[in-house]
Protein backbone atom coordinates (compact mmCIF):
# COMPACT_ATOMS: atom_id res chain seq x y z
CA UNK A 1 0.00 0.00 0.00
CA UNK A 2 3.25 2.21 0.82
CA UNK A 3 3.88 2.40 -3.22
CA UNK A 4 0.64 2.17 -4.58
CA UNK A 5 -0.65 5.45 -2.99
CA UNK A 6 2.53 7.43 -4.32
CA UNK A 7 2.68 5.74 -7.72
CA UNK A 8 -1.14 6.66 -7.82
CA UNK A 9 -0.40 10.09 -7.04
CA UNK A 10 2.79 10.60 -9.10
CA UNK A 11 0.72 9.36 -12.24
CA UNK A 12 -1.94 11.69 -11.26
CA UNK A 13 0.70 14.39 -10.41
CA UNK A 14 -0.92 17.28 -12.16
CA UNK A 15 -4.75 16.26 -13.98
CA UNK A 16 -6.53 18.71 -15.90
CA UNK A 17 -10.37 18.27 -16.93
CA UNK A 18 -11.16 19.37 -20.50
CA UNK A 19 -12.48 23.52 -20.22
CA UNK A 20 -16.36 24.04 -20.22
CA UNK A 21 -17.03 26.35 -23.15
CA UNK A 22 -19.38 28.58 -21.70
CA UNK A 23 -19.71 30.09 -25.12
CA UNK A 24 -17.78 31.04 -27.60
CA UNK A 25 -15.44 32.87 -25.98
CA UNK A 26 -16.21 32.03 -22.13
CA UNK A 27 -14.61 28.85 -20.71
CA UNK A 28 -14.26 27.09 -17.42
CA UNK A 29 -10.93 25.80 -16.82
CA UNK A 30 -10.25 23.51 -13.51
CA UNK A 31 -7.30 22.19 -12.51
CA UNK A 32 -7.06 19.29 -10.06
CA UNK A 33 -3.80 18.90 -8.75
CA UNK A 34 -2.36 15.95 -6.48
CA UNK A 35 0.91 16.26 -5.11
CA UNK A 36 2.51 13.74 -2.97
CA UNK A 37 6.60 14.67 -1.48
CA UNK A 38 8.46 11.46 -1.21
CA UNK A 39 11.30 12.73 1.25
CA UNK A 40 8.58 14.83 3.30
CA UNK A 41 5.76 12.17 2.99
CA UNK A 42 3.67 15.02 2.48
CA UNK A 43 0.23 14.69 0.31
CA UNK A 44 -2.15 17.42 -0.64
CA UNK A 45 -4.94 17.97 -3.55
CA UNK A 46 -6.03 20.98 -4.92
CA UNK A 47 -8.78 22.36 -6.93
CA UNK A 48 -7.89 25.31 -9.07
CA UNK A 49 -11.04 26.83 -11.47
CA UNK A 50 -10.04 29.61 -13.51
CA UNK A 51 -12.81 31.39 -15.63
CA UNK A 52 -11.16 32.55 -19.15
CA UNK A 53 -12.58 34.89 -21.90
CA UNK A 54 -11.33 35.34 -25.53
CA UNK A 55 -12.55 38.51 -26.37
CA UNK A 56 -10.12 38.81 -29.85
CA UNK A 57 -8.20 35.75 -31.29
CA UNK A 58 -4.45 35.62 -29.68
CA UNK A 59 -6.12 37.76 -26.05
CA UNK A 60 -6.93 35.86 -23.53
CA UNK A 61 -8.19 37.43 -20.19
CA UNK A 62 -8.12 35.13 -16.86
CA UNK A 63 -9.48 35.06 -13.37
CA UNK A 64 -9.19 32.21 -11.00
CA UNK A 65 -8.28 30.92 -7.28
CA UNK A 66 -7.16 28.13 -5.75
CA UNK A 67 -8.60 25.96 -3.12
CA UNK A 68 -6.92 23.43 -0.74
CA UNK A 69 -9.04 20.38 -0.63
CA UNK A 70 -6.98 17.84 1.15
CA UNK A 71 -3.81 18.01 3.12
CA UNK A 72 -2.22 14.81 4.72
CA UNK A 73 -1.32 16.85 8.45
CA UNK A 74 -4.74 18.13 8.70
CA UNK A 75 -6.87 15.54 6.65
CA UNK A 76 -10.13 17.42 4.27
CA UNK A 77 -10.02 20.93 4.65
CA UNK A 78 -11.97 22.37 1.91
CA UNK A 79 -14.60 23.34 4.26
CA UNK A 80 -12.10 25.57 5.91
CA UNK A 81 -11.52 27.31 2.50
CA UNK A 82 -14.94 28.96 3.26
CA UNK A 83 -13.98 30.85 6.34
CA UNK A 84 -12.05 33.23 4.76
CA UNK A 85 -12.21 34.92 1.33
CA UNK A 86 -10.12 33.86 -1.56
CA UNK A 87 -7.12 35.33 -3.16
CA UNK A 88 -8.35 35.65 -6.79
CA UNK A 89 -6.03 36.18 -9.56
CA UNK A 90 -5.96 38.32 -12.20
CA UNK A 91 -4.39 38.34 -15.68
CA UNK A 92 -4.05 38.43 -19.39
CA UNK A 93 -2.21 36.67 -21.74
CA UNK A 94 -1.37 37.77 -25.55
CA UNK A 95 -0.19 35.58 -28.66
CA UNK A 96 2.17 38.15 -30.54
CA UNK A 97 0.97 37.25 -34.29
CA UNK A 98 3.95 38.59 -36.01
CA UNK A 99 6.24 36.35 -34.06
CA UNK A 100 4.39 32.84 -33.41
CA UNK A 101 6.76 31.56 -30.28
CA UNK A 102 6.69 35.16 -28.27
CA UNK A 103 4.21 35.74 -25.36
CA UNK A 104 3.38 38.94 -24.11
CA UNK A 105 1.67 38.52 -20.15
CA UNK A 106 0.25 40.76 -17.11
CA UNK A 107 -0.97 39.47 -14.48
CA UNK A 108 -1.65 40.11 -10.47
CA UNK A 109 -3.54 38.85 -7.48
CA UNK A 110 -6.53 40.29 -5.06
CA UNK A 111 -6.96 39.14 -1.77
CA UNK A 112 -10.23 39.77 -0.65
CA UNK A 113 -9.54 38.75 2.91
CA UNK A 114 -6.59 41.42 3.23
CA UNK A 115 -8.24 43.67 0.94
CA UNK A 116 -4.28 44.13 -0.58
CA UNK A 117 -3.07 43.38 -4.16
CA UNK A 118 -0.30 41.10 -4.92
CA UNK A 119 2.34 42.88 -7.16
CA UNK A 120 1.29 43.52 -10.77
CA UNK A 121 3.91 41.42 -12.84
CA UNK A 122 4.61 42.26 -16.59
CA UNK A 123 6.34 38.92 -18.32
CA UNK A 124 7.60 38.33 -21.95
CA UNK A 125 8.06 34.52 -23.24
CA UNK A 126 9.65 33.66 -25.83
CA UNK A 127 9.87 29.94 -26.56
CA UNK A 128 12.37 28.19 -29.17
Amino acid sequence: MKFILPAALTFFAVSQANALELTQSLALNTDVTFEHKIDANTTQVDFAPELSWTPMSGLELLAGTSLDVYDRANGFTMADEFDTLPTVTFGAEYQVPAVDNMELAIGTAYNFDTKERDDVTIKATFSF
